[in-house]
């Protein structure tokens, strides 16, 4: 029978007994997190408790996960790379160094294994996680990407509303359709062979936006892709509003491209990053497939 590891000292403790925090501030800590319903550890931050460095050195060593000054590394910058920006930032992580198939990451929360997973897999690399205070990371981020990173923790609906989107379409005649002058170019008809229908050109959007993301991903992780085509098949309802009850997207790549690095590309366009289909209703069904050519 394997032996079975000895549980870890819970984060709170572990400040205590260290001295960071006294019982009486964890004590509090606790009614404030049952209220708020946040970790421990950034309740310990928002009420004054620790610093961000205390707690995430208390947190790497509850996980075993070492910490690190990223204010004194070196960061090179061809590491942005191999992990996308959007991805970084949405994670708030930060790529530290590679040798050879191993890639360390720094993370702001070090316990998201599902997160280690998606890089391993994004990246075909094996991850070596360490952590570092929010603020080391921003500035690691800032420096390798360019840009500000938003704190961890941001809500999103507390951010900014993006800017919306504004068209305009003229009737031409019949069944048919133009974007009026000034605005990106599109021609809509119900019925002419030669020209998309609205279904077909949703149909056409969902194809772009997903091979869009592919591509993009594909290109962080340096593959080498030289052709992709994208073919679709649908099903609409027999019966108005004839929607689009179920769709198959068919990717065929050509170029020096692994398998995995591919899947997870179009999991990723499809779970978070295509815009097009996520609008769509939730119980329209959607398959992938792909193939890949040398």
């Amino acid at each position: 029978m394997k032996p079975q590891a000895p549980p870890r000292t819970r984060l709170g403790e572990m400040l205590v007994k260290t001295g960071a925090i006294t019982e009486d501030q964890l004590r509090q800590a606790l009614v404030e997190q049952d209220r708020v319903r946040r970790p421990i550890g950034q309740t310990l931050l928002s009420l004054g408790f620790v610093s961000d460095e205390t707690m995430r050195q208390a947190l790497g060593a509850q996980l075993n996960v070492p910490y690190i000054d990223l204010d004194r590394v070196a960061i090179d910058r061809g590491l942005s790379d191999l992990v996308d920006r959007g991805f970084a930032e949405q994670h708030h992580l930060m790529p530290v160094a590679r040798i050879g198939p191993t890639l360390t990451v720094a993370m702001d929360d070090p316990t998201a294994t599902a997160v280690v997973q998606d890089l391993s897999r994004m990246t075909g690399l094996t991850i070596n996680l360490v952590t570092s205070s929010s603020q080391a990371i921003a500035g690691a981020f800032q420096r390798a990407y360019g840009s500000p990173l938003p704190p961890a923790g941001t809500d999103p609906a507390a951010a900014p509303t993006p800017a919306g989107v504004s068209l305009s379409l003229d009737w031409i005649r019949d069944m048919e359709f133009r974007s009026s002058a000034g605005f990106p170019a599109i021609e809509l008809h119900s019925s002419s062979p030669a020209i998309a229908s609205p279904p077909q050109a949703l149909a056409y959007a969902v194809m772009a936006c997903m091979a869009m993301d592919v591509v993009h991903v594909l290109k962080k992780t340096r593959c080498d892709l030289k052709a992709l085509t994208v073919r679709f098949e649908g099903e609409r309802a027999a019966e108005p509003p004839r929607r689009f009850v179920s769709m198959r997207l068919h990717f065929d790549l050509t170029g020096n491209t692994a398998a995995h690095i591919v899947e997870r590309a179009i999991e990723l366009s499809r779970t978070r990053y295509c815009s097009v289909w996520n609008t769509l209703r939730t119980d329209v069904s959607l398959e992938t497939s792909f193939t890949i050519k040398s």
